[in-house]
């Protein structure tokens, strides 16, 4: 059962997604895993556990904490209220990026996390 976790401070059985649309069908093998565990298990409620991708991170390797790093580190108040203003308005993230490639073109000729550690 390695694709199943038993949580025993939860009391639960978790599962993926994707495990979960396998083990919905009838007599697959992670059909036939899931009925073990929940033999081995009755009182435990089964629960899939969510596994999404974090949209802070862009291809670029820009991300919201560095963003507002590197402006504090510059001691733009100004660049930093505004990209303060849009995080807290819910902008998207490629919105709020866009207006910080706009402060600081440097960022358009980034490719990696490693370009811009070297930029410092």
């Amino acid at each position: 059962m390695t694709n199943l976790k038993i949580n025993y401070n939860n009391n639960t059985i978790e599962m993926s997604e994707k495990y979960s649309v396998a083990a919905s069908k009838l007599n697959s093998n992670e059909y036939k895993e899931l009925l073990e565990a929940r033999n081995a298990f009755p009182t435990y409620k089964v629960i899939v556990v969510k596994t999404h991708k974090s949209n802070n991170k862009c291809q670029k390797g820009l991300n919201i904490n560095y963003m507002k790093s590197y402006i504090e580190n510059r001691q733009d108040t100004d660049n930093l209220a505004i990209i303060n203003t849009l995080i807290e308005g819910k902008a998207p993230f490629f919105e709020i990026k866009s207006k910080f490639v706009e402060f600081y073109p440097i960022f358009k000729t980034l490719k990696t996390q490693s370009d811009i550690i070297l930029a410092k």
